[in-house]
């Protein structure tokens, strides 16, 4: 059974999307059947990847990568199984705007056991910050797998 994943962030060009992308390929190295997605809880409809995420991607062999924002919606929350903010801020504006999906948002690093919990946004920073936000972002996802590729089957 394919389990989804939406990852939340703020403007959806960023954070949500690196996050969306390297989960991804980590569930298929894995073998876990799992989609993932992204959204924004501001985001513009059809904005591309950041410039600076698109490297911090690349540099981690993620690329051409199709990617048009999207603001979160709650077609997109009922759709998921497992919702993952990037930030506090963004975990109590999906359980405030869709309390009926507030059980399954959770703080991606929170989720994982690890501090800070927060990734902080790298929007209009160099590529080493983006850098950074990859590397926080992936951290958190790793343990995140790991601990569902040894979780029991639920049949």
């Amino acid at each position: 059974m394919t389990k989804r994943v939406l990852f939340v962030c703020t403007g959806n060009t960023c954070r949500s999307p690196m996050a969306q992308f390297l989960f991804a390929r980590m569930a298929r190295e894995a073998g876990l059947p799992w989609t993932a997605a992204s959204a924004g809880i501001a985001a513009t409809a059809g904005a591309p990847l950041s410039a600076g995420a698109v490297s911090a991607l690349a540099s981690r062999g993620l690329t051409d990568l199709r990617h048009a924002s999207a603001p979160v919606d709650a077609a997109a929350l009922d759709a998921a199984d497992a919702v993952y903010g990037l930030s506090t801020e963004h975990v109590d504006a999906l359980k405030t705007r869709f309390p009926a999906a507030a059980a399954k948002v959770k703080l991606l690093r929170a989720a994982a056991g690890l501090k800070p919990i927060d990734v902080e946004d790298p929007v209009g920073e160099d590529e080493e910050i983006y850098a950074a936000t990859a590397a926080a972002i992936e951290e958190a996802l790793e343990i995140i797998v790991e601990k569902e590729s040894h979780a029991p089957n639920p049949r």
